[in-house]
């Protein structure tokens, strides 16, 4: 039905939720959605995973020189284990509506200081220093 399946593509159908789990490029993906309308089964909420992948420069210099950069060859990279995945954020909606998926920066910072005086002159600085659990630590370097 003009659907192809290239390596690293996949399908599996999960009765107890009522989902169809599909893993392709996006034109398949296209043509899988137009055959789910076409054969009368319309979702009532979709899940919508956007995956952030990291690969070698080199891998993608390599690939670009063949030619287009295309979704089968970047499978065919995950598959050989040349790629990170660095997050993956989801969002469920209902069909029909739009979903937002957004990437967020995560800075942790202090939350508690503990601080010891450098001397008894109140103008007299404090070096400080980040202990990595999330605490400052004030005193002498």
């Amino acid at each position: 039905m003009g659907v192809s399946w290239p390596e690293g593509s996949s399908v599996r159908h999960i009765p107890s939720v009522g989902k169809l789990v599909v893993v392709n490029t996006s034109d398949s993906l296209r043509n899988i959605e137009e055959i789910l309308i076409w054969a009368n089964v319309v979702p009532f909420q979709i899940e919508v995973e956007v995956q952030f992948v990291e690969f070698e420069l080199a891998d993608i210099d390599a690939i670009a020189k063949q030619g287009r950069i295309a979704t089968d060859k970047l499978n065919a990279l995950r598959q050989k284990g040349k790629s990170r995945l660095l997050y993956a954020p989801r969002a469920v909606t209902q069909s029909g509506s739009e979903a937002t998926v957004k990437g967020v920066r995560e800075v942790i910072y202090p939350t508690t200081f503990l601080v010891w005086p450098g001397g008894t002159n109140t103008n007299d600085t404090v070096n400080g220093r980040h202990d990595g659990r999330g605490t400052l630590r004030a005193g002498s370097p």
